[in-house]
């Protein structure tokens, strides 16, 4: 099935809870966060999807957003052409088994982030985005988000964000004086709790 991609710009919502389209999206390039509201009307990501990775059309009908965190290219499907996509046989159905169960650990994986301090949910975030996207520990790291991104992924303030981001660098964990950051993974794996096997 050819599907129609659309280049959207970064902070660009592409669904709002409760909006009643619901078409899935695949991530072809990009980062994709999905959302809520809480009561006083703030956005809380709640899952993040890289490039390859699906946002299916049952999460957004049961009231999550999606919006995307950096320039995004993406293929829309309505729910039909979703299932005609990845229900139409055993490969695909197996394709879309173990995306649902890679996204369940990753999901479990993060509400225990929740009950970690500021500098280990944030640190947790780093490692999990360097395995996401592929760097390897010898290159440097471009960050793809903004404090105020990464405060709303981690469920804290950007003040706190900055406060953590200062400490590293103080600490020598971070160098970013030259742009692209250069991290001592090793050390943001032990403030971060993370072993990657979840991601497998």
């Amino acid at each position: 099935m050819n599907l129609v991609e659309v280049a959207v710009q970064e902070r660009r919502t592409l669904h709002a809870p409760g909006d009643a389209d619901v078409s899935g999206l695949q991530v072809r390039s990009g980062i994709v966060g999905l959302f809520k509201l809480g009561p006083n009307g703030h956005s809380q990501i709640t899952s993040l999807r890289y490039s390859g990775e699906l946002v299916e059309p049952e999460e957004l009908r049961v009231g999550y957003g999606a919006k995307a965190l950096t320039k995004c290219v993406l293929a829309c499907m309505s729910p039909e052409q979703f299932d005609g996509c990845f229900g139409s046989n055993e490969d695909s159905r197996s394709t879309l088994s173990r995306a649902r169960a890679r996204q369940q650990r990753i999901a479990m994986e993060w509400v225990f982030r929740s009950s970690l301090n500021s500098s280990a949910r944030l640190a947790h975030l780093w490692c999990e985005c360097q395995d996401r996207l592929g760097i390897p520990d010898g290159e440097v790291f471009q960050l793809p988000f903004s404090q105020a991104q990464m405060a709303e992924i981690t469920g804290q303030t950007p003040i706190n964000v900055n406060r953590v981001v200062g400490s590293w660098s103080r600490q020598g964990l971070i160098d970013e004086r030259s742009g692209p950051i250069q991290v001592d993974w090793a050390m943001l794996r032990r403030i971060g709790s993370f072993n990657p096997l979840y991601l497998r």
